[in-house]
């Protein structure tokens, strides 16, 4: 089993390197969302904009999700300093 320390590592690990992709990814799509938005028209762009806001509220969640996963790996790490 993994230790407190080696998740801890491993997950810094692969947000930095996510980091990048998803810097990387948003810079695309922000400016394919605005070359789409040029190009639609008014129900169009409506569309659109629900997609983006349906991402918004995945990328939410996510948020909400990965902030959980951490404030378990804070409470395990206090657990067991406090274990001692």
């Amino acid at each position: 089993m993994e230790s407190i320390f080696e998740t801890i590592f491993y997950n810094w690990e692969r947000k930095k390197k996510c980091n990048k992709a998803i810097n990387n990814l948003k810079i695309e799509t922000e400016n394919s969302r605005k070359r789409l938005s040029q190009d639609l028209n008014k129900k169009q762009k409506r569309m659109l904009l629900n997609i983006v806001d349906a991402k918004d509220l995945i990328n939410e969640e996510n948020n909400l999700e990965n902030f959980t996963e951490e404030f378990k790996l804070g409470l395990s790490i206090g657990y067991e300093s406090n274990k001692n």
